[in-house]
């Protein structure tokens, strides 16, 4: 649900801005025109209690969704499961996940936050350590045997790496096992 709501508000501020909706009563009838169900009660609950309809009162009702849309601590959470848990499924080709993991670090801006005004995506280095920490320990052992130095890499070298030499070297069946010469 919270991913849905981020691309729901990126969509909704497009429409904001298509439809040249400038004023706040403008933008909260055209938020209410799009929810449906259990978001449009929810926010008009809030825009009830958010007045004057205001541009700066729309931003605030937005931003009480957000905080209850997204679970307690969501970014927090979210950073220590990339960096503690994450692995990457064996029927998931290399690329897909690796594009998966930056499509979320992008959207970690958009979280909410509990100390700052905002929250920031994970740099470059950080998401390396990501990715190679997530790949199974037969594709490090193979990293690691390669020479292959994945820290002064691009996240795009590495894909590649990845791609050409360690996930088409990897068994298809258990047990099999690729002999090089």
């Amino acid at each position: 649900m919270p991913e849905e709501w981020i691309v729901f508000t990126d969509q909704l501020a497009k429409g904001i801005h298509g439809q040249d909706i400038t004023t706040g009563s403008g933008r909260f009838n055209y938020i209410l025109r799009l929810l449906t169900g259990v978001a449009k009660a929810t926010f008009e609950q809030k825009a009830r209690v958010i007045t004057p309809h205001t541009v700066a009162n729309f931003d605030t009702a937005l931003k009480a969704m957000m905080k209850h849309i997204f679970p307690t601590h969501a970014y927090r959470e979210q950073k220590r499961y990339l960096r503690r848990y994450l692995k990457k499924p064996t029927d998931m080709k290399v690329r897909k996940f690796v594009t998966r993991i930056v499509e979320l670090n992008s959207i970690f801006v958009y979280f909410p936050s509990e100390t700052s005004a905002y929250c920031e995506s994970l740099q470059d280095d950080e998401v390396k350590d990501i990715i190679y920490h997530s790949l199974p320990s037969s594709w490090r052992k193979q990293i690691i045997l390669q020479r292959f130095n994945y820290v002064e890499q691009t996240i795009d070298s590495i894909v590649s790496f990845l791609e050409e030499r360690v996930e088409t070297w990897e068994p298809t069946y258990p047990g099999e096992c690729h002999i090089q010469l």
